[in-house]
């Protein structure tokens, strides 16, 4: 990849947490890209037959917070637009502690978040559920 790009702000969602976001993560949203734009029964099976103008693009953020929430939100924009729309998916049950960091699955499907208490919480993005808590011992896992 190109190691020049430049990233630009496409939009903003004022008060997203309670309190400040420590941890972010972004990752393609391979379960939504395209398939708004388009029926099903039309998009072709190569993405290349499908022209710029008509292509959706989504990714997914997932931001985390001192004050322990965990949100979950789809970045959708035309590739003609400027602007993109945020939508919220979800947020996770708030813990007691702070987000230190978070790891998403490149596809989208899936991502780790990890506490200020060392407890890791793995998400299923796309049924928008948690799927098993770690708990390695204090201080084995910050980020």
């Amino acid at each position: 990849e190109n190691m020049n790009s430049k990233f630009t702000s496409k939009g903003r969602i004022e008060a997203a947490h309670g309190d400040g976001i420590w941890a972010v993560a972004c990752c393609d949203d391979k379960q939504f890209s395209d398939k708004s734009s388009f029926d099903e029964s039309e998009v072709p099976g190569d993405d290349s037959e499908i022209t710029n103008s008509a292509k959706k693009i989504s990714n997914i953020a997932v931001t985390g917070s001192i004050d322990g929430s965990t949100k979950f939100w789809r970045i959708q924009q035309d590739t003609a637009s400027s602007n993109a729309e945020i939508t919220l998916l979800f947020t996770s049950e708030r813990e007691q502690v702070g987000v230190t960091s978070i790891a998403t699955k490149q596809d989208g499907s899936a991502a780790l978040v990890c506490h200020q208490n060392s407890q890791i919480a793995i998400y299923d993005i796309v049924n928008r559920n948690l799927i098993k808590r770690i708990n390695p011992g204090l201080f084995e896992a910050w980020s």
